[in-house]
């Protein structure tokens, strides 16, 4: 069994301290087999997954840091051309005066 562990890389000092008086190797392979069984039934797994997660978050982040930039730019626009006709209208009538 201590080569079963090395093998799956098990830490055997926790196992050991979870372990109680009453279990049997038996129940133990069993419970092994099981969660084997469970795992194989996942599938195949994206190894990619996750660099794509973390890329689909800064890329998020990033697009949600640009919506106040640009709507203080469309602000600041929208300032300038009341200034700008504004300014026009004034010296409109200033010059037909």
């Amino acid at each position: 069994m201590a080569g079963q562990l090395a093998e799956v890389k098990a830490d055997e000092v926790a196992l050991g301290e979870k372990l109680t008086a009453g279990v049997k190797a038996g129940a133990l392979q069993a419970e092994i087999a099981r969660l084997a069984e469970e795992i194989a039934a996942l599938g195949a797994v994206n190894l990619a997954a996750l660099g794509e997660l973390t890329t689909s978050r800064e890329r998020k982040s990033t697009s949600m840091r640009s919506r106040p930039t640009e709507a203080a730019i469309m602000t600041l626009e929208d300032a300038i051309r009341k200034i700008d006709r504004e300014t026009r209208e004034l010296l409109q009538q200033t010059s037909t005066r």
